[in-house]
């Protein structure tokens, strides 16, 4: 059965609310979970609720800036040669957009089994503590080299999320952190092959600045966010 739920009133065009987006809830058939292990793949299944489904294939339609999303996958597989982690399938999808998307097309015709979407609005204020969770591609720019480079150790991965969100207002105690070990992620991007290492972190923190932090959840942070990274979820601790 497939079932979809969209909330059709507008969030209300007001600075004051924070951050004002919606979010949509997606399960993918498990033939979709295998496809979208390629994470272009599963990155093309999320834009096409942004498009007009009578588009001709080939060709693009205009999409919204800022949309960011995040997959909960299965347990990941873990390389019996090289010990390193591969992530597990995505089987569902949570959708950031700054618009209202449209997942009929892809209910009807089986591509999801489920779909939900809602308004969200979330208001900080400055010394407020929060908890949050985010997927994120720690890495840092070499500039002898030029080339990107990938934070390897837990220690390095942590010192840099701390500063990413440190400068957009958040600040974050190092024993408030919970990360995830490095998962693999690959697809293929017409001739060319996208890998990268994801962390899932878990973290407590402080808002020093609510304008920066309310833009960091409404754009998200770091690389690999056209690829399901840099979406923070936050909730205020009482």
């Amino acid at each position: 059965m497939t079932t979809t739920t969209t909330t059709t009133a507008q969030p209300a065009a007001d600075r004051s609310a924070g951050l004002q987006v919606w979010r949509s809830a997606l399960t993918l058939t498990a033939e979709q979970q295998h496809l979208c292990l390629d994470v272009q793949e599963l990155h093309r299944l999320v834009m096409r609720g942004f498009r007009n489904p009578r588009t001709v294939t080939g060709t693009h339609s205009p999409r919204p800036a800022g949309i960011l999303f995040a997959a909960r996958r299965s347990t990941p597989l873990r390389d019996p040669d090289t010990r390193r982690l591969s992530a597990g399938t995505p089987e569902q999808i949570l959708v950031q957009s700054p618009q209202p998307p449209n997942w009929s097309h892809l209910l009807t015709t089986g591509t999801l089994t489920a779909a939900t979407t809602n308004p969200v609005r979330e208001h900080y204020t400055t010394g407020d503590i929060v908890e949050a969770r985010t997927v994120a591609n720690p890495v840092a720019h070499d500039r002898q080299t030029g080339r990107i480079l990938g934070k390897r150790t837990a220690e390095e991965c942590g010192e840099w999320l701390r500063g990413k969100l440190h400068q957009h207002g958040l600040d974050i105690n190092p024993q408030h952190i919970t990360m995830s070990e490095g998962q693999s992620v690959t697809g293929m991007h017409g001739d060319h092959a996208v890998k990268f290492i994801v962390r899932e972190t878990f973290l407590t923190g402080i808002v020093t600045d609510s304008d920066k932090f309310h833009t960091l959840l409404t754009g998200g942070f770091g690389r690999a966010k056209a690829y399901g990274c840099g979406l923070l979820l936050s909730r205020p601790v009482e």
